[in-house]
């Protein structure tokens, strides 16, 4: 195997396994933390900031972010361009669905929570225009584990047609 094979194999690989942690991560706090911190907002989510945020060690959408791994994962798959394999398709539309979902976390997700769990903090002003953009964003994000979810499936599909490739091209057929 090359080093430029090794390289895509390790940003998929590890990609793969951040991309599950995340949307692992993901799917509990749609089903569990979600739920606990909007039932009865803005009560709850003051409830939330201050006994259970005020007790994270490490941030759990800190430190397992995907962001991290979207530009070795872009890098990755021009880096396989190259090798005209299916793996190159799955590996595109796993990396594009990567960043879409980085894309929307960033620039809409993560905003709206924070303006969100900022005016229920300050209890100031009416939470009833907080409370309209707090069910499209709970809306948006079960859209988005959705998303997430099939991503996983496109990256491990991506996997095996990496490896039915690399098991070709070993057997001196490099076809297909």
């Amino acid at each position: 195997m090359t080093a430029r094979r090794k390289f895509i194999v390790i940003v998929l690989l590890v990609t793969t396994m951040d991309w599950a942690f995340w949307t692992g991560g993901q799917l509990f706090n749609l089903l569990m933390v979600v739920p606990g911190w909007s039932y009865d907002a803005p009560e709850t989510i003051r409830w939330y900031q201050q006994y259970m945020l005020s007790h994270d060690i490490a941030y759990f959408f800190v430190v397992v972010n995907p962001v991290f791994l979207i530009i070795p994962a872009i890098v990755a798959w021009i880096s396989s361009l190259r090798l005209r394999t299916p793996f190159v398709k799955w590996f595109c539309g796993a990396v594009l669905c990567d960043l879409v979902v980085t894309l929307i976390v960033g620039l809409w997700m993560a905003p709206t929570a924070r303006r969100i769990f900022s005016a229920a903090a300050r209890g100031v002003g009416d939470f009833a225009a907080q409370s309209v953009a707090l069910h499209y964003w709970k809306i948006a994000n079960g859209a988005r584990v959705v998303l997430e979810i099939i991503t996983l499936f496109i990256f491990l599909i991506a996997i095996l047609k990496f490896s039915e490739a690399d098991h070709l091209s070993r057997q001196g057929n490099p076809g297909r």
